[in-house]
């Protein structure tokens, strides 16, 4: 008891940490663009300062001296800041790898050593040209890590940087094209180069990282499953004692590796929310806007992540305080679940994002856990205790109800993962989809705790079945009815199919039980109508 108080007591500790600043990490995006930009930086200072004393043109001197002020100030900025987080100077990755784009060579916009050189040796009739043409595509090509960075980071002294930067350069190559057509000479042709999108590299989270925001972090999860302890065994205590519930002794091996599994699973998912909420990949899709605070659907992947860490610690809890078939089958259904997910989208991309994830270290241990909860949890269902041939038969017999249940729980867990994609169209289709998942979710829960009650299995074969037919007239006739996309034909994914499969499989496993059950009531009437 004392333990479990001092676990939750830590855990509560541990959820403050959660929200405390911290300093860039070596790998981090903040990291690689101020190291990125001081290269950058320092390269337009050469430039100017070289067009600043060979320049006849008072306009370009102007020019010249300016960028090469601010920008030598701002490389001043980026150097303290890397001191305060105590890093060096220069990383060991290639350059824009925190953009998910490493390059080897020359970062875009920036002029070769011999287009230095050329400069250099300008006449001051060619500088003006030459330093124009070259500082314009020099601010083109820092545009794009400017625009990067205020998708990856909101760290105030650094966003706010990048959206000086943003917004200075863009002015000043109008100002460097108008100066080239004053002069009659044509100007600089194309945008800013745009950089390939790798969402699958910049979904991977680092494993230095993520193992330090799981030990920062373990004792939620520890705390979270010593709360969930102290509840269930006592609930689990009463009921023995008034003789509703058996006291099971399942085996202690695979009981153990149940919940060390979901624990480690629970610990590491948590310890990834931190990135996922600071991930950049889905920046581009809203959530919703009220008073000017904008909540993007990274922030409902962080959400996923720390709601799967719970349930995870919750379910280690009841396996570990209540051992019953319910908490192992919710353990191996759930486990299962993260697996399917994951490896579903290493070939699909998940909602707002453009390309799979890739398969990353953490990832594969994570997934690794949550196997050996799953087979643990299986075999525990399978064997929770010495039973008698006719209890083996009343278990075989509520198998189609465990599977209409996790169909279910999984139909319900497709619709709240895809529901972010949805959040830009109208809130009404917010709301379905929150409803849709919030029901499906709670008719799991009932049919691993009512059974096969008649009016139970109605509902989930006429609800199932009428969700299906939505789906259906959504991706051949159109968005029925309300909405600002009413009677626009919707395109089908993986993840619908994925959706409507499970919703099928509840209505044909339903279906199954009802006859199951009807079967013995005819046998029934007919006995009794020969025996009259």
């Amino acid at each position: 008891m004392l333990l479990a108080l001092t676990a939750m007591l830590l855990g509560v500790m541990s959820l403050v940490l959660l929200f405390v600043p911290r300093s860039p990490g070596e790998d981090s995006p903040e990291a690689g663009f101020t190291r990125d930009m001081m290269v950058h930086h320092t390269q337009a200072v050469e430039m100017a300062d070289i067009a600043r004393n060979q320049s006849t043109d008072p306009a370009i001197r102007v020019l010249a001296t300016d960028i090469f002020l601010s920008q030598q100030a701002e490389i001043g900025q980026m150097q303290g800041w890397l001191d305060a987080w105590g890093l060096p100077y220069t990383g060991t990755e290639p350059a824009m790898s925190w953009m998910g784009h490493p390059t080897y060579g020359l970062m875009p916009g920036m002029a070769s050593s011999e287009e230095i050189d050329r400069l250099n040796q300008a006449s001051p009739e060619e500088v003006d040209e030459q330093f124009l043409r070259l500082m314009i595509r020099h601010h083109q090509g820092a545009l794009p890590m400017a625009e990067a960075i205020l998708e990856r980071s909101q760290r105030p002294e650094v966003t706010k940087l990048a959206q000086k930067i943003d917004v200075s350069q863009q002015a000043e190559i109008r100002g460097m094209q108008a100066l080239l057509e004053s002069k009659g000479l044509p100007p600089v042709e194309g945008q800013p180069p745009s950089l390939p999108v790798v969402t699958g590299e910049e979904f991977a989270t680092s494993v230095p990282t993520t193992f330090r925001d799981t030990a920062r972090l373990m004792l939620l999860p520890l705390a979270i499953l010593a709360a969930s302890w102290l509840v269930l065994d006592e609930l689990h205590r009463r009921r023995v004692r008034a003789g509703l519930a058996e006291h099971l002794t399942p085996p202690f091996g695979w009981q153990l590796a149940a919940v060390g599994a979901l624990t480690a699973s629970a610990a590491l998912h948590i310890g990834l929310a931190p990135s996922r909420f600071e991930d950049s990949i889905l920046t581009g899709i809203p959530f919703f806007s009220v008073a000017g605070v904008v909540v993007k659907a990274s922030t409902i992947h962080g959400v996923f992540f720390c709601v799967a860490g719970v349930v995870a610690a919750i379910v280690a809890a009841a396996i570990l305080a209540w051992p019953s078939r319910q908490a192992y089958l919710v353990g191996a259904w759930l486990s299962g679940t993260l697996i399917v997910l994951w490896a579903a989208f290493r070939f699909v991309p998940p909602p707002g994002a453009e390309a799979p994830e890739a398969v990353d270290l953490v990832g594969l241990l994570t997934k690794t856990t949550e196997l050996v909860a799953a087979v643990s949890c299986t075999v525990l269902w399978y064997r929770p205790a010495r039973r008698s041939p006719s209890e083996y038969s009343r278990i075989r017999s509520d198998i189609p109800l465990y599977l209409a249940a996790a169909s279910s729980m999984i139909a319900a867990l497709i619709h709240l993962w895809v529901m972010p994609a949805y959040f830009d169209k109208w809130w009404g289709y917010q709301v379905f989809f929150l409803v849709v998942a919030i029901a499906q979710g709670l008719y799991g829960v009932a049919l691993l705790s009512w059974g096969s009650r008649k009016l139970l299995l109605l509902i989930g074969i006429v609800g199932n079945i009428l969700i299906i037919v939505l789906y259906l007239i959504v991706h051949t006739i159109g968005i029925p009815l309300l909405g600002p996309y009413a009677g626009e034909v919707q395109g089908g994914g993986a993840i619908d199919l994925g959706a409507m499969v499970a919703e099928l499989a509840v209505v044909i496993t339903l279906m199954a039980e009802m006859v199951a059950h009807q079967r013995p009531v005819r046998e029934g009437r007919r006995s009794c109508e020969d025996t009259l």
